[in-house]
């Protein structure tokens, strides 16, 4: 590590000791859990449209990796 980088972290962990204050109360209410639930299923169901609308890329592009002999593997030469 660099002295740099390390003067760097000391001086941000002293200014963080110092600013922020010494007792936190927090507090998460029911309806914090339940936007976080709402979040994760948002992203489940992104993800899975995202594969839909992509997979015949997808396909193909695992069809590609897994071909042996190339572009022509079977096909039959005439």
């Amino acid at each position: 590590m660099k002295l740099r980088d390390l003067r760097f972290r000391i001086v941000l962990t002293a200014w963080m000791l110092a600013v922020y204050p010494k007792v936190l109360y927090a507090y998460i209410d029911p309806g914090s859990g339940s936007y976080f639930l709402q979040m994760l299923i948002g992203a489940v169901i992104g993800c899975i449209f995202a594969v839909k609308i992509y997979w015949v890329k997808i396909k193909s592009f695992f069809k590609g990796l897994f071909r042996k002999g190339g572009d022509n593997a079977g096909k039959e030469s005439s």
